[in-house]
């Protein structure tokens, strides 16, 4: 959420505030840790699948040689 706020001098700055539709702080940090971990989860998959696609592109390069 952007909350737009006047200063003194007539300027204006802009604050981000993080909400969340989980009131419960245990429960908010529970859900937080979940998408930490579909996150890591996520990335060992892809970095395992280009690893397992460079290792298939080697292994047919040197097939045909």
């Amino acid at each position: 959420e952007l909350i737009n706020t006047k200063n003194e001098s007539g300027t204006y700055s802009i604050d981000f505030v993080c909400t969340s539709p989980i009131e419960n702080k245990e429960e908010a940090d529970e859900f937080w840790k979940s998408l930490k971990e579909w996150e890591l989860a996520r990335t060992i998959e892809v970095n395992s699948k280009k690893l397992l696609f460079e290792y298939i592109s080697e292994n047919l390069e040197s097939w045909w040689d």
